[in-house]
């Protein structure tokens, strides 16, 4: 049953994955080279304050099996809280950002993006009971779901020609 189970999980993350690509394939002829750096560039900063503002509270809540209903939403609101301060901290250092990797644009690119945060920290203690009650095919729903919408609305972007304020 574990293997069956671990085999339909492995084969969601793996149509993920095609439904990830599936912008790059059907826009990539409509992003310059440029557009796609400066999401390089978005993409490096943010993932990197990304592992620091979750800052262990998911592994918290699936390694601490006794949490109490108000322990949980006193945890939620601690991420909650680290979501808002990345979002105002990316405010402080967008301008920063961009001087530092030589691009006017990748200061609005990283502070529109930054928002991600915010909706992140009201996902890590939900996700967290999730993966401690091993409810891994429904994760993978949930990402699947995830992908799929992000997959769309970037195709529907890329076609209606909106692209970074690339000079």
């Amino acid at each position: 049953a574990a293997g069956r189970g671990g085999a339909g999980v492995g084969q969601l993350k793996g149509r993920g994955q095609v439904v990830a690509w599936s912008p790059t394939l059907a826009g990539g002829g409509r992003v310059s080279a440029v557009d796609y750096g400066i999401g390089g560039a978005a993409s490096l900063y943010l993932g990197l304050l990304g592992i620091v503002s979750e800052f262990g509270i998911g592994s918290a809540g699936v390694v601490m099996r006794t949490l109490t209903p108000s322990q949980l939403r006193q945890i939620n609101t601690i991420s909650i809280f680290f979501g808002v301060f990345g979002v105002a901290l990316t405010g402080v250092l967008a301008h920063y950002i961009a001087l530092f990797f030589h691009s006017p644009t990748v200061g609005p690119v990283v502070l529109a993006l930054s928002s991600t945060f915010l909706i992140a920290a009201f996902r890590i203690v939900p996700w967290a009971l999730l993966q401690r009650d091993m409810q891994f095919k429904r994760i993978a729903v949930f990402e699947g779901v995830q992908t799929l919408a992000l997959a769309v609305l970037s195709i529907v972007l890329a076609m209606a020609g909106v692209r970074c304020l690339t000079p």
